[in-house]
């Protein structure tokens, strides 16, 4: 059976009453509907034939040109909303693929606006994608509470990565903006890369107020892990909707929760992935084409974006012992440079450096790597000297509200000192962990130890004013180095007997510092668990142990090997029941430490393997084995103690050379059966 085509039908309708058409005023286009309604009739684009009104409602639209028993039927309103859609995602892949070939000119054709498009249908594929990211929101109930939550609390922190300080300086705070209730916030017309946006900071409230709201049927943890999740899956790896300034803000929120909630290896491919569509936009070019907006009330800095995707990935490429993603270092112009308040110029400058201290440990250790390094430390001064003085006094945050402005800007400026004295700390770390009592490393260990203290009083001062607040795990984690590498550093300056120690009246505050910290990380939680990693804590728990067992005479066994192995993973926690002798410090970018308690030999057996001028004497395997880093740790106010009989090969002397992760030396871990058993491994610091 044949169907008659409803559009010939409507057109032979309109033929045969073309003498009954009303006339209008010319450049009016208005619908019977909406005349009705006693609305405005606005259409989103100027070909097309459903309003705005009607295709909300699923109104018949029809044209006061013509009578109103002459509406175009159903049929063709869908024909043309499908039409209208297909054209919508051709013109968007378009202008995504144009991205990659020769960047748009300003005088082109701008991106059409979804903001004012028509509300997408349920057969559009962004209104598949809305549709899926409002499934993962918890119960309307749970949502109208944390809305309202919100509503009650100022909540500022966001605006760091969208906005420049110097702006936010000039133009002052706004503070976060949510819709008062689920419904509002849950809009089925939203577009889903603003719906994502919405959802992101939604997560960020919620995860630096997770122990303040009550009453959810829900735990906060898990609602914020499956919004994030629905967004990563659904939106920032979804390449079709790259390309606007809104998905990129969304790509570089995903980032920073992971950081905050110290999954830094996530953090890290989603800050890759950042950098690699700000480079398809052409963002990170010094005269950068006009951006893309899909709401065009969205204040965008894209200097300013492409910084702080730089400063993220070198960031978190410190902290794994990774490549970076572009040695890009070209400063800004000089028309965006003017703009940068100090703390811009500053993380500006602290990134450059980063990059430096990067490529340094890439290159691998040469013989003027000392040199280097001292060069970036002078430049490390430089930068830090163009701060005022009083920007360098630990912040203590007397009479500061939490959620105020004075908030924003204290924790501001305590982030930019403690990224400060992180770099320094990582930039001399491995001369610290050469254990080598030859005076041209001295300034090393000092700068090294001194930069760790300065930055666990800050972190500190930071956690004692939001004790009940935000759980930051990436800080929780550099602070952990830092006291690691303070603990270890007393450890060097026990080695040398002929060696002064300039650290000794610090050390019992050095400890008390590290106990506070261990403190914090019991006090805090966030939607991650704790502030450390519960195998983290027990390890520096241990250290703490040993370096004061090693402090009354006890003498130790350190191994210093690039990295752990698929066996160390299996081993994870097993060691610390086993053997309570032995404990596994991983140290990211720099060591794999492991330190064992030596059993009691005789004297005459290690006599060959100990200077009394020169302390001990570094050993390596002999060519036969798997090339591994190995040093005996003797207190030197105690007699020295023998190797046990059962201890691993007799080893030669030769040069010691700690291998780093991230420093191309050479030569291959020693085999497992040759290594006592430890603690957890490397990969466990940086989920």
């Amino acid at each position: 059976m044949l169907y008659p085509d409803p559009a010939e039908a409507h057109k032979s309708r309109a033929s045969e009453s073309s003498a009954r058409r009303h006339n209008i005023r010319k450049g009016t286009r208005s619908c019977w509907d909406c005349k009705r309604r006693k609305v405005r009739c606005v259409f989103a684009f100027p070909h097309d034939t459903v309003c705005n009104n009607c295709r909300r409602r699923g109104a018949v639209c029809a044209s006061q040109e013509l009578p109103e028993e002459l509406a175009p039927p159903r049929d063709q309103q869908i024909g043309d909303r499908i039409a209208r859609v297909e054209d919508l995602v051709q013109d968007l892949a378009k202008q995504v693929n144009a991205l990659t070939g020769t960047i748009l000119s300003a005088q082109s054709q701008p991106l059409r606006s979804f903001h004012d498009a028509p509300i997408p249908s349920h057969g559009t594929e962004n209104g598949k994608i809305t549709r899926a990211l409002l499934a993962a929101f918890p119960s309307h109930q749970d949502t109208d509470n944390i809305c309202q939550y919100m509503c009650r609390h100022k909540f500022y922190f966001h605006l760091a990565d969208s906005a420049s300080f110097g702006s936010l300086e000039r133009e002052g705070l706004t503070p976060l903006k949510m819709p008062p209730s689920s419904v509002e916030l849950m809009d089925p017309a939203s577009h889903p890369v603003l719906l994502a946006k919405k959802m992101l900071l939604f997560c960020s409230f919620l995860q630096s107020a997770i122990d303040s709201i009550h009453g959810l049927a829900e735990e906060p943890g898990a609602i914020i892990n499956r919004l994030v999740e629905a967004v990563s899956t659904l939106v920032t790896t979804n390449e079709k909707l790259h390309g606007t300034m809104e998905c990129l803000e969304c790509i570089i929120y995903e980032s920073v929760f992971h950081k905050t909630n110290g999954n830094l290896k996530k953090a890290w491919q989603v800050v890759r992935r950042a950098l690699l569509v700000a480079q398809m936009m052409g963002i990170h070019r010094s005269l950068s084409p006009p951006v893309k907006n899909i709401d065009p009330s969205c204040r965008t800095e894209p200097h300013f974006v492409w910084f702080r995707i730089l400063y993220l990935d070198r960031y978190l490429c410190l902290l794994l012992g990774l490549p970076q993603g572009t040695p890009h270092t070209e400063m800004p112009p000089d028309s965006v440079l003017a703009s940068d308040g100090p703390l811009d110029k500053l993380g500006r400058l602290q990134a450059v450096i980063a990059s430096r201290i990067i490529d340094r440990n890439e290159k691998g250790l040469q013989a003027n790597d000392l040199n280097l390094t001292q060069e970036i430390d002078a430049e490390l001064i430089r930068v830090g000297s163009t701060m005022p003085e009083e920007f360098w006094i630990s912040p203590r945050f007397v009479g500061v509200e939490v959620g105020s402005e004075d908030e924003f800007w204290a924790m501001a400026r305590v982030s930019a000192q403690m990224f400060y004295f992180n770099l320094v700390t990582q930039l001399h770390l491995p001369y610290l962990l050469l254990f080598d009592p030859d005076p041209k490393y001295d300034y090393s260990r000092i700068a090294c130890m001194s930069a760790s203290r300065e930055l666990l009083t800050r972190f500190l001062a930071s956690h004692h004013f939001r004790s009940a607040g935000a759980c930051h795990r990436a800080l929780g984690f550099i602070a952990l180095l830092a006291s690691m590498a303070l603990l270890l550093g007393h450890f060097d300056s026990r080695l040398h007997p002929n060696v002064t120690s300039v650290f000794a009246h610090q050390r019992r505050s050095d400890r008390a510092m590290i106990e506070c910290m261990l403190q914090a990380a019991d006090d805090v939680r966030g939607s991650e668990g704790k502030l450390l990693d519960e195998k983290n804590e027990q390890a520096l728990r241990r250290l703490l142990l040993v370096e004061e067992d090693f402090s009354k005479g006890r003498n130790y066994t350190v191994r210093i090997r690039s990295g752990p192995t698929v066996e160390d993973e299996d081993a994870n926690g097993g060691a610390e029941g086993k053997d309570s002798k032995v404990i596994g410090i991983p140290i990211p970018h720099f060591s794999h430490i492991t330190i064992e308690r030596r059993q009691v030999a005789s004297k005459d057996q290690h006599e060959d393997q100990f200077d009394p001028h020169f302390g001990p004497i570094p050993l390596m395997p002999d060519f036969d084995t798997d090339m591994d880093q190995f040093l005996v740790l003797d207190s030197p106010d105690f007699p020295s103690e023998a190797l046990a009989a059962t201890q691993t090969q007799i080893f030669g002397t030769a040069p010691f050379v700690p291998q780093l992760p991230g420093v191309n030396i050479g030569g291959t871990s020693l085999r497992e059966q040759d290594l006592p058993e430890e603690i957890l491994g490397i990969d466990s610091w940086t989920s």
